[in-house]
């Protein structure tokens, strides 16, 4: 049978339902998973056993002809660019030679992800001798009406057929078989194909008809609601499924999954969050807040309130984290490290200047209150379910973490990430980029900055740790509102650090212990090693002492080496 069928694709639109993406990607190279729509829907379409497909083109036509010429069928495809946009019709008509080469044609929009069965499809269109078959389903705004005997009566509503009771409304797949009798009707020139189909419901009664099934997948890609609700589904497996799936990326502390989607030059980053997920209206505040000062921050595409999804700028695999495991004492990564640093100066000053254009971005502070919520999430996590402490550890501490409270939440207070760590700094291109950022709060101006110097992921020697301190100190010390002696900043960073120091330890050991994320465990020996350091700077910087934690902080680090 599909010796007499052959396939058209239409793929020249211009996607003004998904723009801005398709400023730079024409809507068939869009990718849905790992490959782009136009090959999901060439693929389906050689599965029948048809050899030859012609595609269209328009806009950014040299992307589509560029994968053409990469498949593996580049022999039998035929395509046909279009200097001027001809529409659906006029689409046909100009590769009119190639479709009457045979019987049969299929008819494709290139922005449909469906299980349809094609054969079928194109099995009962050959017995019922009709012009045109077209699939339906009951999705959508159902503009069609349908005949008992599966006649096309009406199309969106141009006469004005009220359905009786052996009749059913459907709506248009987007998907048609054709016998090339009916190039014959349509026009010279630009043309919508459907109206010529209109016209031959009156004209030629009957030559129209339907396939109808209520049982298929089928989705429309033309907006941004659609198209991420569909690429959740593919990835959560309530859809059909598709070749070449979504790749993961690397899973970090939270419940937010991305993948990367598309290959080569075009890809893209999905977010997924959970459903109800508090943080989520936070990050897209957040994510155009950032992309308006132009801070780093990967560019959003689309977001879906209703399914928890963003569709990201993919910043790469780089970041500070895996080039530290590359060369972690060369100068390339001095180099990086002080332009992480201008970076982050630059954050903290021009987001807090701004930051009354985006109250998400200031609704939370590292107030006193927050400082001792990490304190007894540090005791509770790190301490006594991980170490193995009693509860009585609470009052021990009780003193000291306010005492430390006090001194952190007395800083000058800017807008910081909150966790600006190796693992959330990504570089692409040489620019310094952020992730992870819904988080932010305001907080205490060395909170930051210690996050990237006392980080357990990496190993920073001294002399560095010291260099980039003074780095950030002399770049702060330019504005007058922070200006502050070496000591004075000296002791801020120490008691920002413990604080931050004894959040991480106690996400370590939640994640490791409450949600099975057994990787972390690896991270808390450097990081008891770091705080007690910090400990030490503080008992020599000030005359009130840190004595208990000391105690403890010293014989947690002697349990850690032992269980290595």
């Amino acid at each position: 049978m599909n010796n007499s069928w052959q396939a058209m694709v239409l793929a020249a639109g211009f996607g003004k339902r998904l723009y801005p993406l398709t400023k730079w990607m024409p809507k068939p190279m869009v990718p849905m998973t790992r490959k782009p729509l136009l090959f999901h829907v060439t693929e389906s379409i050689f599965r029948t056993g048809i050899r030859d497909v012609g595609v269209n083109s328009h806009h950014l036509h040299k992307q589509i002809e560029a994968f053409i010429a990469q498949s593996e069928h580049r022999d039998q495809f035929t395509l046909f660019h279009e200097e001027v946009i001809l529409n659906t019709g006029g689409a046909l008509v100009n590769a009119r030679k190639f479709l009457k080469r045979k019987p049969y044609f299929l008819l494709h929009n290139s922005d449909i992800v469906t299980d349809l069965d094609l054969v079928e499809l194109m099995k009962k269109h050959q017995e019922s001798g009709a012009m045109v078959t077209m699939a339906f389903n009951n999705k959508g705004h159902q503009n069609v009406v349908i005949g008992k005997d599966g006649e096309v009566k009406d199309i969106r509503g141009l006469k004005n057929i009220e359905p009786t009771s052996d009749m059913r409304r459907a709506t248009y797949a987007s998907i048609s078989a054709f016998s090339t009798e009916f190039l014959n009707y349509l026009p010279d020139g630009p043309s919508d194909w459907m109206e010529t189909v209109i016209e031959l419901l009156d004209s030629r009664p009957g030559s129209v008809r339907a396939y109808y099934d209520e049982n298929f997948f089928w989705s429309d890609l033309g907006t941004f609601e659609e198209f991420l609700k569909t690429q959740r589904n593919l990835i959560d497996r309530k859809a059909v499924e598709v070749a070449h799936p979504a790749r993961p990326l690397i899973e970090q502390g939270s419940n937010r999954r991305y993948y990367r989607l598309g290959e080569e030059a075009n890809t893209l980053v999905l977010m997924l969050c959970e459903y109800e997920d508090p943080d989520f209206k936070r990050f897209i505040q957040t994510t155009d807040f950032l992309n308006s000062l132009q801070l780093g921050n990967p560019a959003m595409w689309a977001w879906s309130g209703h399914h928890y999804a963003a569709l990201l700028e993919d910043l790469g695999d780089d970041t500070l984290y895996s080039i530290m495991q590359k060369e972690p004492s060369s100068i390339k990564v001095r180099t990086l490290y002080q332009k992480v640093i201008q970076f982050l100066v630059d954050f903290h000053l021009r987001a807090f200047e701004a930051s009354e254009r985006c109250p998400a971005a200031t609704d939370r502070s590292m107030d006193y209150e927050h400082l001792r919520w990490e304190t007894r999430y540090f005791t509770k996590y790190f301490l006594i379910k991980r170490m193995g402490y009693s509860e009585d550890l609470f009052s021990v501490l009780d003193e000291e973490f306010d005492m430390l409270a006090n001194e952190v939440a007395s800083h000058p207070q800017t807008l910081i990430h909150r966790d600006f760590q190796s693992q959330n700094i990504m570089l692409k291109e040489g620019e310094v980029h952020i992730v992870d950022y819904q988080g932010m709060r305001l907080g205490s101006i060395t909170y930051d900055i210690m996050s990237l110097l006392n980080d357990p992921y990496v190993n920073l020697d001294e002399e560095m740790k010291s260099g980039m301190k003074k780095q950030f100190i002399q770049l702060i010390n330019q504005r007058p509102e922070f200006t502050a002696s070496a000591e004075t900043w000296a002791k801020r960073m120490t008691s920002s650090g413990l604080q931050r120091n004894m959040q991480a330890l106690g996400a370590y050991a939640f994640l490791s212990g409450e949600k099975g994320k057994v990787q972390f465990e690896q991270f808390m020996l450097p990081g008891i090693q770091i705080l007690a350091e910090g400990i030490r700077d503080w008992n020599q910087q000030n005359d009130k002492q840190l004595l208990n934690l000391a105690e403890i902080v010293n014989e947690c680090m002697v349990l850690c080496r032992n269980n290595q």
